[in-house]
């Protein structure tokens, strides 16, 4: 029940960041920074709970469990959730109009979280 609960929460943090995500990115010109730091705090929350549920949480459960209880399914949302903070990461740093090696750095990182993702979903 203890997972479960975990991943309601990592799943509420989820639903804040991405709102938090459209407030900051809403217009194009200008990024509201107060909203880029509610962002990435959410999304480094819920990959944190999930990162806990799979390290913690997981190894105590002697009983069958959900599929979503999943030790690959946890890595995969908790990638998924650090390649979203780093795209919140960089359009801000677009909107500031950071240097082109910076953003292809960060869009780099960005594109291979998001690959991790994939691969723990087709494995």
């Amino acid at each position: 029940e203890k997972a479960v609960a975990c991943f309601v929460l990592a799943h509420l943090h989820s639903v804040q960041a991405t709102r938090a995500h459209k407030k900051a990115t809403k217009d194009e010109k200008e990024v509201d920074q107060e909203e880029v730091k509610k962002c990435l705090h959410s999304f480094q929350a819920a990959a944190g709970i999930l990162e806990h549920i799979e390290n913690q949480r997981i190894p105590k459960i002697h009983t069958p469990r959900a599929n979503d209880l999943n030790s690959k399914l946890l890595a995969m949302l908790k990638e998924i959730m650090v390649a979203q903070a780093q795209e919140c990461i960089y359009e801000a740093c677009l909107a500031k109009k950071v240097k082109p090696a910076t953003l292809a750095a960060l869009a780099f990182g960005c594109a291979r979280k998001f690959m991790n993702a994939l691969e723990y979903s087709n494995g």
